[in-house]
């Protein structure tokens, strides 16, 4: 299955976002940015070209929610990555497909296929061979 060709990784910790840099791009993705703080966030959302966002619901304390609300509204895949559980995720999310954290690359790339389904004909896609 194709998968997209520009990502965008929303997570605070470091660590935890340079593994999934890795796993994505293992995957054939492009990681285009990076964001650790909700500010940074706010800012890629706005101005950023990008096919998919992997959010953490929590970015330094602070809830991802705006992110998610503006990704939504202009039709952009998004992927929760959390450590949350289901009934700390707001209700407008549930149907968001979703990485419970830990997660493995084969996890991962299953949560991708689920996006793509949840948003048909919204991703540009990059081949994989």
């Amino acid at each position: 299955m194709a998968i997209p060709s520009r990502v965008v990784v929303f997570e605070d910790d470091f660590l935890l976002a340079e593994t999934l840099s890795d796993a994505l791009t293992a995957l054939g993705c492009a990681v285009v940015h990076c964001c650790h703080s909700l500010r940074e966030a706010m800012l890629v959302v706005e101005k950023a070209d990008f096919d998919l966002a992997v959010v953490d619901l929590d970015l330094r304390g602070l809830d991802a929610s705006p992110i998610l609300d503006r990704l939504v509204a202009g039709n952009i895949p998004a992927l929760l990555s959390t450590g949350a559980n289901e009934k700390d995720v707001p209700e407008r999310f549930t149907q968001l497909p979703r990485l419970t954290k830990p997660y493995d690359q084969k996890q991962l790339k299953k949560a991708i296929e689920q996006t793509q389904i949840s948003w048909p004909g919204s991703l540009r896609v990059a081949r994989v061979p």
